[in-house]
């Protein structure tokens, strides 16, 4: 996301994967709140593995669009060039 925001203000797209490929965007508050349950855990072994996510999935297509309308960005041709 910052990498995207970034190029936008330069007038620009970064490398791009597909359109399809979907990402399970997490507020940065939220995260840091998983952080903070996960740590006044009891018992966890050491290792423990959480996946923290907000259960809502969006495509790169629909982000790139919302960056693309808000920006007055050309639309992208550099889909792909990232692997997904």
């Amino acid at each position: 996301m910052p990498t995207l925001l970034s190029h936008a203000m330069l007038g620009r797209w970064p490398p791009l994967a597909s359109p399809r490929t979907a990402r399970d965007f997490v507020f940065v508050d939220d995260a840091i709140e998983a952080y903070r349950l996960a740590a006044a855990r009891d018992a966890l072994e050491p290792g423990a593995v959480f996946n923290i996510g907000s259960g809502t999935q969006v495509r790169l297509g629909e982000l790139v669009e919302a960056v693309r309308e808000m920006f007055g960005l050309p639309a992208p041709s550099g889909w792909g060039s990232l692997p997904d």
